[in-house]
């Protein structure tokens, strides 16, 4: 959790983000909130033998009117241009761009074996490559949609959150880090059912069956090096 905000006030809850009932506060000031914010974060993933990958994932917190008036002057928006720049910089760009060339070089003798008697099969190759070239713009855009989130800013830090760091059979949880006393009482007390309690019959169960997969997996493993031990030792 290095990327969350060091605020005095956290909590940990077991979520699903939709569902987390929020005060009418501000968690920047504690004024009563005026509208909601929805605000993205991203969070990046590195694994030792994987290219790192990135999620986004938002929240919808209240604030109020002044503040939202503070956040709107820090945020620093993309312009269209600009998010279809960074979208595009894609190694699917070029199968997109490939696909399209593709499309055009059949598109001028499938459009003349339409007036032709017979079933008019360059059009079913260039609605392929039509087809491919917008599945490939589609998941560039998928790929990069981290790109196009703007940083956060000094007021909507003041309600961050982090990515779910539940373990292996876990329900989902994430902590909360709130700038604001009043707000983070409230937020508390209104989400205490879903409080993280480490000792719950569902931590304890999900504690349970980690212990049984992770002394499996080490079973097959030693089974495995067991086994090529003795084929070592004693031949086949």
């Amino acid at each position: 959790m290095r990327d969350l905000a060091d605020h005095p006030h956290r909590v940990q809850l077991v979520h699903d983000a939709a569902g987390l009932v929020y005060p009418a506060l501000c968690p920047n000031c504690g004024n009563p909130a005026s509208r909601k914010l929805e605000v993205p974060k991203v969070f990046r993933r590195t694994y030792s033998d994987a290219p790192t990958s990135y999620s986004v994932e938002s929240v919808v917190a209240p604030y109020c009117n002044r503040c939202i008036a503070h956040h709107e002057h820090e945020e620093r928006k993309l312009s269209w241009p600009q998010r279809l720049a960074v979208s595009l910089a894609s190694g699917l760009t070029i199968s997109a761009f490939g696909s399209v060339f593709m499309a055009s070089v059949f598109l001028p003798d499938a459009l003349r074996e339409l007036t032709r008697p017979g079933f008019p099969w360059l059009l079913v190759v260039v609605a392929f490559f039509a087809l491919l070239a917008y599945g490939s713009l589609a998941a560039a855009w998928q790929q990069t949609a981290h790109r196009r989130v703007p940083p956060q800013t000094s007021i909507t830090r003041a309600f961050d959150f982090s990515e779910s760091h539940a373990e292996l059979f876990d329900e989902p949880r994430s902590t909360y880090s709130i700038r604001n006393r009043e707000f983070a009482a409230a937020f508390t007390a209104l989400n205490r059912e879903r409080i993280w309690n480490p000792h719950s019959p569902k931590a304890r169960r999900a504690a349970q069956s980690r212990k049984l997969a992770y002394g499996a997996a080490f079973g097959v493993l030693a089974a495995f090096f067991l086994w090529d031990l003795a084929t070592d030792l004693f031949g086949p």
